[in-house]
């Protein structure tokens, strides 16, 4: 549907927007997930509620720290990578634009 909207070469580089900041967070992701799951898990099946919560919160902190950090080299890096991924300049507005509404949620 959106591809219609915008045609081939618009949803081009609407993929390649997303795709930039999309790459920064995936490559400073470090996998929350399973460690919650692992920990959370251990904790919870021992009774340990102090220590489930705290490896709760700081993987919460560092979840968040990861995403400010991947916000600041998105932001700041977007001119130098966005015209060559897109060929637009117009692009680089975009991507801080993309990534600052997934930051906000």
């Amino acid at each position: 549907m959106l591809s219609r909207y915008f045609g081939r070469t618009d949803y081009g580089v609407y993929l390649l927007v997303i795709a930039y900041p999309e790459a920064v967070q995936l490559l400073l992701g470090f996998r929350t997930r399973e460690a919650i799951t692992k920990y959370l898990g251990g904790f919870l099946a021992r009774d340990e509620k102090r220590e489930a919560v705290a490896v709760v919160k700081l993987l919460w902190v560092v979840d968040l720290a990861v995403v400010i950090l991947a916000f600041a080299i998105v932001f700041v890096t977007a001119p130098l990578v966005a015209p060559h991924l897109t060929g637009a300049s117009s692009s680089i507005a975009l991507t801080r634009l993309y990534w600052s509404a997934m930051l906000l949620g």
